[in-house]
């Protein structure tokens, strides 16, 4: 109950700011049973002054109380709704935009090529992608998308839709491809994807169909993540309540370990549009960065799946940029349980 009070919250405080350009996100803080919220605005915005009624509505459930001077960083305000009053206070912060390293954000590669497909590759759609890449979340079996119909898609690579479609441009049937230790070879074909720029509920994820031949020159873990190693993509885990540990690894920054620090709604740009990204989840700073896109995020003590990477700050992996994650409760995948 009190994780549903505050997704209402904060879908109350995006709908009274989602006209406003200078709006980037509405975070509440992992800990629900003492819930506070945060509203963060351009640096340009607070900076430059905007005035409280320009920026600060009211809705018809709820209304902001002042209770410091001024609108700036820090600012700290009272949002009344539901007979209930919540601390909420006003940040600066950098835009949002989906994981796109393009061509220009350099690879590392700490531990080497896998001479595997796994959780943790880096990948990309050859038939559009324009040379950028993200990450493998998971090879899997006998997976699909819930209410589409038809037949599990029998070996499937799982990662985000603007890696492997590039933000929809993609089709069915595009050469999805892997990179080993000897370049990047063709690891199987786009199948089936979620609209990222839906108004009402975009989803960030796709499905490759793998094609690469069993016990051929590169082998296939199911179900498995470098240095993480064996998940479970069907076990459902909920949203945290509290701040956990957690750990992914990316194509970009590889193996790193950091915290859930809560719910977050996201203004990102996309194009000419501005799509709003609800209930994402959110982590600490440093814990990913462009080029993890599409990788998972499990939690730390018991490796079971919470999320899939999709958005973050646009900064310098070095700069520390706060990431962001679809609930894997949330991707709309359904698996087929094998027979024995």
């Amino acid at each position: 109950m009190k994780l549903e009070l505050a997704k209402k919250i904060l879908d109350a405080i995006y709908q009274s700011m989602k006209d406003e350009p200078r709006f980037v996100a509405v975070h509440a803080e992992a800990n629900i049973d003492k819930p506070a919220f945060s509203i963060v605005f351009s640096k340009e915005c607070l900076e430059d002054g905007c005035r409280f009624e320009d920026v600060l509505g009211s809705g018809p459930d709820f209304k902001f109380k002042r209770s410091s001077a001024g609108l700036r960083e820090g600012s700290n305000f009272v949002l009344e709704m539901l007979d209930y009053s919540w601390d909420v206070s006003l940040k600066a912060g950098s835009p949002i935009a989906l994981f796109d390293p393009g061509e220009t954000v350099e690879k590392t590669s700490a531990l080497g090529f896998s001479d595997h497909l796994e959780g943790g590759d880096s990948v990309r759609n050859k038939s559009v992608g324009r040379g950028r890449w993200g990450t493998v979340a998971l090879a899997v079996k006998n997976a699909r998308f819930a209410g589409e119909g038809g037949s599990y898609v029998k070996r499937a690579l799982v990662s985000a839709n603007h890696v492997l479609a590039a933000l929809d441009r993609g089709s069915k049937g595009d050469d999805i491809e892997v990179e080993f230790e000897d370049g990047w070879n063709i690891a199987g074909r786009l199948h089936s994807k979620r609209s990222v720029v839906d108004d009402d509920d975009p989803k960030d994820v796709a499905l490759a169909e793998i094609n690469m031949r069993e016990g051929g020159k590169y082998g296939i873990r199911y179900n498995y993540i470098r240095v993480i190693h064996d998940v479970d993509p069907a076990t459902q885990v909920g949203i945290p309540t509290r701040k956990i540990k957690v750990c992914k690894y990316g194509a970009k920054s590889k193996y790193t370990e950091g915290d859930y620090e809560g719910l977050s709604t996201v203004m990102v740009k996309i194009g000419d549009k501005r799509v709003a990204f609800r209930n994402l989840l959110r982590f600490s700073p440093g814990f990913a960065c462009h080029g993890d896109s599409g990788a998972a995020v499990v939690i730390e003590k018991d490796r079971k799946l919470l999320g899939l990477l999709v958005a973050a700050e646009l900064k310098k992996c070095e700069d520390k940029p706060v990431s962001y994650a679809i609930p894997w409760e949330d991707l709309g995948l359904e698996f087929e349980k094998e027979e024995n």
